[in-house]
């Protein structure tokens, strides 16, 4: 086979170390069922465990240093099921285009892309994060984003959670910094992002809804090719002003009427429209109260049919209408600010 059609799969799988058949189901182009075969038999890849997922063997890890990409080979493998996690996240991030191989915060704060915590906790030690429960941070224009990967019963301490994302802003010279909470849907990280209050508010460790509610910029993002697409979007730059005029009226107007977090007037609803192809929760919430500020009955949340059936869960009507965008706006925007392949 081709070293261009071996590389991708064999470099993602040799960074991440361990990567479950979930994530490499949910991106077949990536990992082919007839490479993932032909890389075992040719004793590049071990074969798959639900233990450890699939895993690089090390004549894989020599293939992958003598084509000049030398990766430290796997040392443990006792975290797997969190591993399995990051990967998710680094691998959405390659079939997005976006660089899931930064090694260092210079080379994140020259180049951008993706960079994963695990680099940071295997090259500067656990201290670096300190026990922090980020998976890696993201940069959209000047705002930081820091990765999380919650679950309902993973327990956080939210102040050194909003700490190391500070650092981190400050040290990559960011303005502003959020969250992007990502699962395997975006039911499954939403239902992490709203646990019940805790009883005991001295306890320091929380779930992730005491995260959330302090949050400015919340997304939510699903592990798979929807996922894919929706950070193809969020680094457009000014992606909504380039959709507003072809969905709505008045795209230059929603401000000064006191809107600033609308995009348009949906002029089949007539109502202030808000659009939510990044899933940006607390945006979604601010366009709602001015809205109704405003003095206008309802919200029209514009978006993809994927989105439709959570967006439909969460904001249910009669306040809100859910409108979709068509797929050529999508691809044409796409198209119009598409990504060098990743480095």
């Amino acid at each position: 086979m081709k070293t261009e059609t071996i590389l991708p799969a064999m470099q993602l799988i040799g960074w991440c170390k361990n990567i479950d058949r979930r994530c490499t189901e949910q991106f077949p182009d990536i990992f082919r069922p007839a490479l993932m075969r032909a890389l075992v038999k040719g004793g590049f890849l071990r074969p798959y465990t639900e233990a450890y997922g699939w895993r690089l063997t090390a004549d894989g890890y020599r293939w992958l240093a003598v084509h000049g990409y030398p990766i430290q080979p796997d040392q443990h493998t006792q975290r797997a099921k969190r591993r399995f996690d990051n990967a998710a996240v680094a691998v959405t991030m390659y079939a997005a285009g976006i660089s899931p191989f930064q090694d260092s915060i210079p080379a994140f704060c020259e180049q951008g892309g993706y960079l994963p915590a695990f680099i940071l906790r295997a090259r500067d030690g656990q201290h670096a994060l300190n026990s922090n429960q980020v998976v890696g941070f993201l940069r959209l224009a000047d705002v930081l984003l820091a990765v999380h990967y919650p679950y309902p019963d993973r327990r956080i301490i939210p102040q050194r959670e909003y700490d190391c994302t500070e650092r981190m802003m400050l040290r990559t010279g960011c303005a502003d910094m959020g969250y992007l909470f990502c699962g395997e849907s975006y039911a499954s990280a939403y239902r992490s992002l709203v646990g019940g209050e805790d009883d005991n508010s001295r306890k320091q460790r929380r779930d992730y809804a005491s995260l959330f509610r302090q949050c400015r910029y919340a997304y939510l993002l699903p592990c798979d090719r929807l996922g894919a697409v929706q950070l193809q979007v969020m680094h457009i730059p000014d992606f909504r002003k380039q959709l507003a005029p072809e969905l709505g009226d008045r795209a230059d107007e929603m401000a000064s009427l006191g809107m600033p977090d609308c995009d348009f007037w949906d002029l089949h609803y007539r109502l202030p429209g808000c659009i939510v192809l990044d899933m940006e929760l607390c945006r979604i919430s601010r366009a709602a109260c001015q809205a109704m500020e405003a003095g206008y009955p309802g919200l029209v949340l514009s978006a993809a049919e994927a989105q439709r059936p959570f967006l439909e869960q969460l904001f249910p009507p009669p306040f809100y209408k859910i409108s979709l965008i068509p797929e050529e706006y999508i691809a044409a925007l796409k198209e119009g600010g598409a990504h060098a392949p990743p480095v």
